[in-house]
């Protein structure tokens, strides 16, 4: 299982663009070492020093690039043995076995485990924090207590997050105290040594929690829709989330009411069989599942009323008291007729909950995305030729496109448009931006200093390059052959240059019954990423005239630049005034 899983997680780990947390994951690990290990205070509020600090050490051996994501593929492919060897001593052989696979085939498992983010490793340090738990439990000795002390302040270390899984240990303790009075010093002595050991950084904890009680992010909160969104993801029946809206929809649960229907009677029935068995393998192996699979997300919610921190990936170790709620399924009993039948129908069920989490992880592999840096960062690269500053308004913005474009801002870039000079004010700024609503105060301090939008390349979810020009300014040449013809759809199809930038300008209407009226501009032969190349405008239907402004940064290759225009509803729509610009670097 863990060659399995291993393989599956090291599959294309690096082939989308890092997203806007990687991004911060680099960022923070770039730092110098004293701010790495939060000796003069915490790098980061929202986290703490650890998971920063190992990136920082993975990078003295391979690239920023790839550092926090291959660290993430490591801990998530050993997290399957170490589940293994935790439902070993909880459950038989085949159970153990099966809540492994359960495990390595985890569609949120998987996710997370090619993310440079710090949910995977902090996974991984749980679950061996529970392991050692039930070793000593079990009658283990020093080193248990020593292991335990080492895995639990490591997690809590790694990501505040640890804590939703490490609290419902406490049930775990007293089961453990009043069933065996012999473990009692040693459990004392183990949660002693995790108060010491976490006890210097407490201060900074607790001044995390604060900012998030201040700041009460929304996407952090336990709503009715980001629980569902866990409990989907953390069965494997969906993968849905409303913090990374990139990831389409992936599942049984999504094919309509049947599929919902039918998802919850299968859940239902695994989580019936699975109880039984685990209840028939040992009062410890249904404390620990329940603790992991209910008491993870039960205190992340608690907690998250004052301190928001509720997201799948946040009770991420849940999904291991899933997994061993469905490994209970194959628990051995005496065989009976009656309880064969069981069996039977147990092992049924772990066969369904195994094709639900396949069928998801499928979409996932087909579907999952992220941010486009990637593909911002080599327009950019083209953009940067031309005059003008670039405007990158956030650091970690700035990171990752010095991550995927070295060296290229680092005598272009401004971070606020006080810096542009007032005396001699260049023709064009270009704006790199990955919030569009936020940075709206940038933009009207662009229209302020008499800057003109004119261009917008909109990549997913969402990117934004725009350029904005001095409104006295023109830039570059007009291309002949554009004329306003009467009909729509009307496409025209230019000579263009690798490398140059296309700007098209004029204005746009539509009468009381038209709908969507479009324009569209793009290099020819079409780009790889043809979603940052195809741009479309609406106006209101009151027959007013609009301006129309779109522009393309034609890649190496190009023969040619396509101009269309078109409407997608009855009505008559107009324009006039077309002009295609041309520059050149």
């Amino acid at each position: 299982m863990t060659v399995l899983g291993g393989l599956l997680r090291v599959y294309r780990y690096d082939v989308l663009s890092l997203w806007i947390d990687e991004g911060y994951t680099v960022l923070f690990s770039r730092l110098p070492w004293d701010s790495v290990l939060g000796l003069h205070g915490a790098a980061d509020p929202s986290h703490p020093p650890g998971y920063y600090a190992a990136v920082a050490a993975l990078r003295l051996l391979v690239p920023d690039l790839i550092a926090g994501r291959l660290l993430s593929v490591v801990a998530g492919t050993l997290t399957i043995p170490a589940l293994y060897a935790l439902a070993r001593r909880l459950l038989a052989p085949g159970a153990a076995l099966l809540a492994s696979l359960v495990l390595a085939l985890a569609p949120l498992h998987y996710w997370y485990s090619q993310e440079a983010c710090p949910y995977a490793v902090t996974e991984l340090a749980v679950v061996l924090s529970y392991l050692a738990l039930v070793v000593l439990g079990q009658g283990g000795g020093r080193r248990a207590v020593v292991g335990y002390i080492a895995a639990t302040v490591i997690a809590l270390y790694l990501d505040y997050s640890a804590a939703y899984a490490l609290l419902p240990q406490g049930v775990i303790f007293g089961y453990l105290a009043w069933s065996d009075r012999s473990c009692v010093r040693r459990l004392l002595t183990a949660g002693s040594g995790v108060v010491l050991g976490y006890l210097p950084w407490l201060p900074q904890a607790l001044t995390g929690a604060g900012l998030h009680t201040f700041y009460q992010p929304a996407f952090l909160m336990p709503t009715p829709d980001q629980i569902g969104d866990a409990a989907l993801a953390l069965t494997g029946v969906s993968f849905r989330s409303s913090y990374n809206p990139a990831l389409p929809p992936a599942g049984l649960w999504d094919l309509g009411l049947a599929g919902q229907v039918t998802a919850l009677l299968l859940v239902t029935l695994i989580v019936a069989l699975g109880a039984v068995g685990l209840r028939r393998a040992g009062g410890l192996a249904a404390l620990v599942a329940v603790s992991l699979a209910l008491g993870t997300p039960l205190v992340a919610a608690t907690i998250s009323l004052i301190s928001p921190g509720f997201a799948s990936r946040t009770v991420l170790p849940a999904g291991l008291g899933w997994a061993l709620l469905v490994g209970g399924l194959a628990t051995s009993r005496p065989a009976t007729d009656l309880l064969q039948r069981y069996r039977r129908l147990g092992w049924g069920a772990a066969g369904v909950a195994l094709a639900l989490a396949l069928a998801t992880l499928g979409g996932l592999l087909r579907d999952g995305d992220k941010q486009h840096w990637r593909a911002l960062a080599a327009d950019m690269t083209v953009a940067a030729r031309f005059n003008g500053p670039i405007l990158v308004v956030r650091p970690v913005a700035y990171t990752l496109l010095d991550l995927y474009a070295p060296g290229v801002l680092a005598t272009r870039a401004i971070s606020d448009v006080s810096e542009l000079p007032t005396d001699h004010p260049p023709a064009m700024v270009w704006f790199a931006s990955h919030d569009s609503l936020r940075f709206d105060v940038y933009r009207q301090a662009l229209a302020d200093r008499g800057y003109v939008r004119a261009m917008q390349v909109n990549y997913p979810q969402p990117l934004v390059l725009e350029l904005y020009r001095r409104s006295d300014a023109s830039l570059g040449n007009l291309v002949p052959g554009l004329d306003t013809a009467s009909a729509l759809p009307l496409t025209r199809r230019l000579p263009a240059q690798s490398g140059g930038l296309y700007l098209l300008a004029g204005e746009m209407r539509a009468t009381a019954h038209a709908g969507l009226v479009t324009a569209a501009l793009r290099c020819l032969p079409q780009a790889a990423d043809p979603a940052a190349q195809a741009q479309s405008s609406s106006v209101p239907p009151d027959n007013q005239w609009y301006a129309l402004r779109l522009g393309t940064l034609c890649p190496a290759g190009t023969t040619g630049v396509e101009v269309r225009l078109d409407q997608t509803a009855a009505g008559a729509a107009a324009f006039r005034k077309l002009r295609l610009r041309t520059a050149q670097p």
